[in-house]
């Protein structure tokens, strides 16, 4: 917590945002949903030359997932995600909040 903490450490690079997500709301899918990266390639002419692509790492190994349906349930999970996080700014004040509070 100290290292995140630090407004610089959280999200000090120019392509990283750290955003809170409050455990006061309802378990819906979104937190059950499990860690997810969401990969998106580089256009090659008119087209992409991989799909976009989800990874998922789990107990039993790592999926690699592409098709079109699936993609989107992940994109639908993101959105809620972002959502319901707090600002950048806002993420930053809770963990300062949090910080104070918890190291004297």
């Amino acid at each position: 917590m100290e290292r995140t903490a630090d407004p610089e450490a959280a999200g000090g690079a120019p392509n990283v945002s750290v955003r809170v997500l409050p455990l006061n709301g309802t378990i819906t899918q979104v937190v059950v949903s499990g860690g997810f990266v969401i990969l998106d390639f580089p256009t090659n002419g008119a087209r992409s030359a991989e799909p976009t692509t989800v990874y998922s790492e789990g107990i039993s190994g790592a999926l690699y997932l592409d098709r079109l349906d699936e993609v989107r349930t992940y994109a639908e999970v993101w959105n809620a995600l972002t959502a319901q996080a707090l600002s950048v700014e806002e993420s930053r004040q809770r963990m300062q909040e949090i910080k104070e509070r918890h190291h004297d």
